[in-house]
């Protein structure tokens, strides 16, 4: 009987302590596929854009793109923004680069809650405009699609630099 007694406390401390580690667990359910409104878009890039389609997302998580209407390629608004919320694999760092592949750098935005990156893309990858940050326990990446190349790199990276700015000004999720 004192046995008994003596291993209670243990087990309760132990199935304590799982419990405690499995909390953060089950309280991160998953998040939405689409979070963001046509409408928020639309306040931040300045043309309509359709309801998201729901992408799979990388590591457990939801991905989503969103795809402008009635925009066209001459004046840049033929667009798309896709959205990739997912659980860490390790540190944020080491997320971006298992997911994102080498070769590419991660500019943290001065003063940002969330520790947003840009994303100067390298290697074989074309620039493109992409930042991602910390929220809720998730990595957020964001990216944006269709706009013309430009041959003069200096234009180029001014433009990617102004996409990102209107990126990191959507609406925070999850």
């Amino acid at each position: 009987m004192t046995h008994a007694l003596v291993a209670a406390p243990s087990l309760l401390r132990t199935g304590l302590l799982a419990a405690l580690l499995a909390a953060p667990l089950l309280a991160q359910a998953a998040p939405p596929a689409c979070p963001l409104s046509p409408d928020a878009l639309k306040k931040v890039f300045g043309v309509a854009f359709a309801a998201g389609t729901p992408e799979p997302g990388m590591t457990g998580g939801s991905g989503c793109k969103y795809t402008s209407q009635g925009g066209n390629k001459k004046n840049n608004t033929d667009l798309s923004v896709s959205i990739f919320v997912e659980p860490p694999m390790g540190t944020p760092e080491m997320h971006r680069k298992m997911t994102m592949g080498p070769g590419h750098q991660f500019l943290p935005v001065a003063g940002d809650a969330d520790k947003a990156v840009t994303v100067k893309h390298g290697g074989s990858v074309p620039p493109f405009p992409d930042v991602s940050y910390e929220r809720g326990g998730y990595i957020v990446k964001l990216h944006l699609t269709g706009l013309d190349y430009l041959d003069d790199a200096k234009a180029r990276d001014a433009r990617i630099d102004e996409m990102n700015k209107k990126l990191l000004q959507l609406p925070r999720v999850p």
